[in-house]
């Protein structure tokens, strides 16, 4: 068993490396990998698994795509074919080259086959040419109930009209009626035709190609009315151009009336109602137009169904005639193309398959099978050898061969008539020849009067045939102008129900707008009641502190007058002058209080040590407050140069732009030495007044201390500081009532006792609380006054939004009444007609005639009528008979002034003549008077 085991393995290794050779010296391409080859049952069978689930999930793949593809498909087909009443189909005409001739010989195409047109207006026609039907889409079940409510409506408002004496109902041709309003169209007749949708252009059904058609149409139409109101209201008729009818006894059934028949006419349509219903009948007109001219395509199609079917009956007969008499001559019949049958769209033709078949070994075993069998029968077919086959297609149809056309029933000749000649045969040789020949002849006979019956009804057939692609070609080319016809009619549908739903679109967004600007009106108008309030309280607490501050500076003028006799008073010993002077001076001195903020900023600023800063900071506290430092330095000059407050109040006014100059100058230098004064710590200490009382001096402590706490790096603190100081600055300061010492505040040298000092400083506080009172009061009248010019800037805002809001009203109002009042109608006017140019060609025009220049003038395309003017030509006639009648006058009067001139002329060249002639004989007078008459002169 081992030995047979080993045999087996040699055997299979042996094998394996014969496939292994083989394999290495095959193509690259169809060297297998050793995987497939090599026995590896494990391998082998994960090799399998792997390509089965490959299988398996490219099978599953495409059976995605396949279900994919149809849904898109299914979802295609009832959106776009099963929603449709009618879809679209298309005709070819025939194609000319297969008209009674080969089809690999195009050149020979008889004359006749040219379709000639009997409309007005032909249009030439090509093998690329087809006609399309139009498709139509179903209704909705929404779209159905509109129109049936919108038709209702519609009865509704003619009933009313043929009941009421101002209706009026017209016959515009055979089948439609005009019904509206008579007020409506008074001065337009019914046979009106520059106004679309309207007179001989009303739509209907069968749209005509030539207006001719619709002129006597119309003309042939009589107008229902009765005959006794007709006579009444002739006048009026004669003025107008309208009949207008009396509908007592009009026969008019309501409920048969067709969407035609509903239609308004473009100058009676006044309100967005009869604007939406004209859209939505419209629309119902242009769905019977195209089923009408559907009908006529189906008739041509099936016109054209039984010409190919004749001409294939036709085309038979003609082959099997063209075989029979050897003529290599075949005859193919026009088909249907794919476009021209219905569902053809749905199927997929294997020529529209651009992907080659896989095809199995069995599949194309079969196929070469059929082909090898097609080429065998081919091969038979052509059994004629070369040169009798050359010959055959070189002659056949160009030189009459003597070929026999019913070989099947030739006489054979006996061989020995081929052996003798005629003077050679005896008598009943001769008698046998003579009655061959005759047969012979006879036959030849009968076989020439074949022939020819046969070309008879060839040429007959051919003739039925051309007679088919003419009428056939004729139809065609009567239905693609009528397919012009209905394109250019449709197409005036849809834009005369675009303007009228482009007017409905403004104007509701035109309303849109204006209740927006109303209701914004009113919200402002709301607004304003509050802020005209508080204007009026303003105004009020204004009064109330004006009258207070009045009040109070009389009391601090009286304080002032009866100073010195109220010191007097209280002190009741005599004062000398010179104190009074002093104590005056001492009475009106004010310190102004200062703010953590301030000389922090001070201190800040103080880091520079510049002069100009310690002046300005001075200039900005007025008098200011000053350090028990200061006092003691400076108690001398300030005693002298100490002033009131009125008089801080003057110097804070006039030297206000320079403290605004310092703060700048002071802001940029504090940003830069932030972090310095963070370093310094400041403390309360050294910015606290020594003149402060012991309240003021906790609240300055208690301040400074919560300023240490803030962080002074930060740049949105050292903004703020600077805020509160502006903010400070552009109000009245107000002094601090404190008193003064007597030691530090009062000249040198000046001394009084306690008492009359603490007189002198009871006067003053009571002073200092009279000024306090009257400055605040002032302060908060300034606050109080910005706020009414804030109130009252903002009032005018206001004001000015309400008006510009009401001009936008009166605005959209006007063009809301312009889109209610104007008609919407489309005008058809020759060429010729149309008079309107561009603005810019008004502009070019007028500019050539200033500059009297050659340049061209361009005239572009108007596109905007808005501002022309419709003039109809009853009127342009009047003028223009007028005109040409004063012109026949002005030439008649010219042609008088020419010959009257011409008179003068003469006269006046008969006169020079007299002149000179009169000229000419004085002097030839003078002569003959000094003529010296001698004897040689009288002798001769």
């Amino acid at each position: 068993n081992v030995e047979e085991l080993v045999k087996s393995i040699d055997s299979i290794h042996y094998q394996i490396q014969a496939l292994i050779d083989n394999n290495n010296v095959r193509d690259p391409i169809e060297q297998l990998d050793r995987k497939d080859f090599i026995i590896d049952e494990i391998s082998n069978n994960i090799y399998n698994n792997e390509i089965n689930n490959n299988i398996n999930e490219l099978k599953d793949n495409y059976n995605k795509m396949i279900l994919i593809n149809e849904l898109i498909a299914a979802r295609i087909r009832h959106q776009c074919y099963d929603s449709q009443e009618y879809n679209s189909l298309s005709i070819h005409p025939l194609n000319t080259n297969q008209l009674g001739n080969s089809i690999n010989s195009p050149n020979n195409i008889t004359p006749n086959t040219t379709a000639t047109n009997t409309t007005a207006n032909p249009v030439a026609i090509t093998t690329h040419t087809q006609i399309t039907s139009y498709s139509i889409r179903k209704w909705s079940t929404e779209e159905s109930i509109t129109l049936d409510r919108i038709k209702r409506l519609r009865c509704i408002e003619i009933k009313s009209q043929t009941i009421h004496e101002f209706g009026c109902i017209q016959k515009i041709n055979k089948k439609t009626n005009r019904i509206v309003w008579s007020t409506s169209i008074q001065g337009i007749s019914k046979d009106v035709s520059w106004i679309e949708h309207d007179g001989i252009n009303w739509p209907t059904h069968d749209i005509p190609i030539n207006s001719s058609d619709v002129i006597s149409n119309t003309l042939s139409s009589t107008s229902i009315s009765d005959d006794k109101q007709q006579q009444g209201n002739k006048a009026t008729a004669e003025d107008d151009d309208i009949s207008v009818s009396s509908n007592e006894d009009t026969a008019l059934d309501i409920k048969n009336l067709t969407v035609f028949d509903l239609l308004y006419t473009p100058l009676a349509i006044r309100t967005q109602i009869q604007k939406r219903i004209q859209i939505y009948l419209l629309k119902e007109v242009d769905r019977e137009i195209r089923k009408s001219f559907n009908i006529k395509f189906d008739e041509l199609k099936n016109y054209k169904e039984d010409v190919l079917d004749s001409l294939q009956t036709r085309n038979l007969r003609l082959n099997e005639i063209n075989k029979e008499m050897a003529i290599d001559e075949k005859f193919i019949t026009p088909t249907l193309l794919p476009d021209e049958i219905e569902g053809t769209c749905l199927f997929v033709d294997d020529s529209e398959i651009k992907v080659e078949k896989y095809e199995t070994d069995e599949e194309k075993s079969q196929r070469v099978a059929i082909e090898a069998e097609k080429k065998r029968l081919i091969d038979e077919g052509n059994h004629l050898g070369s040169n009798e086959r050359a010959l055959y297609d070189m002659m056949n149809g160009t030189l009459e061969v003597k070929r026999n056309i019913f070989e099947t029933l030739a006489i054979e000749k006996p061989d020995w008539m081929n052996d003798l000649a005629p003077s050679d045969m005896n008598e009943f040789q001769l008698k046998e020849f003579e009655e061959y020949e005759a047969k012979v002849k006879a036959f030849n006979e009968e076989n020439l009067k074949y022939r020819k019956s046969l070309e008879q009804e060839s040429k007959k057939l051919k003739l039925e045939n051309n007679e088919l692609y003419k009428a056939f070609d004729e139809k065609f080319q009567s239905l693609f102008s009528y397919k012009l016809k209905v394109n250019q009619k449709i197409l005036y549908h849809e834009l005369y129900s675009s303007r009228i739903a482009y007017s409905i679109v403004a104007r509701d967004q035109l309303w849109d707008q204006l209740i927006t600007h109303k209701e914004s009106l009113s919200r402002t108008i709301n607004n304003t009641n509050p802020l005209s309030n508080r204007i009026k309280a303003l105004k009020n607490k204004l009064e109330d502190i004006s009258v207070k501050i009045n009040v109070s500076k009389e009391e601090e003028m009286q304080l002032d007058r009866t100073f010195r006799r109220d010191l007097q008073d209280k002190v009741v010993e005599n004062i000398a002058p010179e104190t009074l002077i002093i104590m005056t001076q001492l009475y009106k001195k004010r310190y102004l209080p200062t703010f953590a903020e301030d000389d922090i900023l001070h201190s800040m600023e103080g880091s520079d040590g510049g002069k100009s800063d310690d002046e300005s900071n001075s200039r900005l506290s007025g008098t200011g407050s000053k350090t028990s430092k200061d006092r003691r330095s400076k108690s001398k000059r300030k005693s002298k140069n100490s002033r009131g407050s009125r008089g801080s109040a003057q110097a804070q006014t006039r030297n206000s732009k320079d403290n605004n100059n310092t703060i700048n100058r002071s802001h940029s230098r504090v940003q830069n030495r932030t972090k310095r004064v963070s370093k310094s710590n400041l403390s309360s200490s050294d910015v606290k007044d020594v003149g402060l009382g012991p309240m003021q001096e906790a609240a300055r402590a208690l301040r400074a201390q919560t300023d240490n706490k803030e962080d002074i790096t930060d740049p949105y603190q050292i903004s703020i500081l600077y805020k509160n100081k502006v903010k400070r600055m552009n109000t009245i300061p107000i002094p601090v009532n404190e008193s003064l010492k007597q030691e530090n505040d009062s000249p040198e040298g000046f001394i009084v006792s306690q008492f009359v000092w603490s007189k002198l400083m009871e006067l003053r506080s009571i002073r200092i609380e009279k000024e306090i009172i009257t400055k605040s009061l002032l302060n908060e009248y300034a606050v109080l006054k910005q706020q009414l010019e804030n109130c009252k800037q903002e009032e005018q805002i206001y004001d000015q939004y309400i008006n510009d809001v009401k001009i936008k009203k009166k605005e959209y109002q006007r063009l809301i009444n312009d889109y209610d009042n104007n008609l919407d109608i489309l005008v058809k006017l020759l060429q010729g007609q149309d008079e309107c140019y561009d603005i810019y060609y008004k502009d070019q025009l007028e500019n050539k005639l200033d500059n009297k220049t050659d340049n061209k003038v361009d005239s572009t395309i108007i596109d905007e009528y808005k501002n022309a003017i419709l003039i109809p030509i009853q009127v342009l006639n009047i003028y223009n008979n007028n005109i040409l009648q004063l012109g026949n006058d002005k030439i008649s009067i010219l042609n008088k002034i020419k010959l009257f001139r011409r008179k003068i002329n003469y006269v006046e060249w008969e006169a020079n003549h007299l002149t000179l002639l009169r000229k000419h004989l004085d002097e030839y007078f003078t002569d003959l008077q000094l003529l010296r008459v001698t004897k040689q002169l009288q002798q001769v």
